[in-house]
């Protein structure tokens, strides 16, 4: 049981720490698209995508070691 938490508290800082990469990425994209060149601005779009996807994954993670915490 401390164990499964102790996972879920590791999983819970990682989704944190993605979620503000995530917001401030997208925060600087909005505020600098009529500055930065198409690389840039693909570039970040990918890693908005890749890191969304990311958090997607580790909250689908956290969920399922909460509900098997529970059997």
């Amino acid at each position: 049981m401390n164990k499964a938490k102790e996972k879920i508290s590791y999983l819970k800082l990682w989704l944190t720490f993605l979620v503000a990469i995530d917001v401030g990425s997208t925060a600087w994209l909005f505020n600098q698209t009529e500055q930065i060149s198409y690389l840039k601005f693909s570039a970040t779009l990918v890693l908005i995508i890749i890191v969304t996807i990311i958090i997607t994954l580790i909250h689908k993670k956290v969920y399922k070691t909460i509900r098997n915490l529970g059997d």
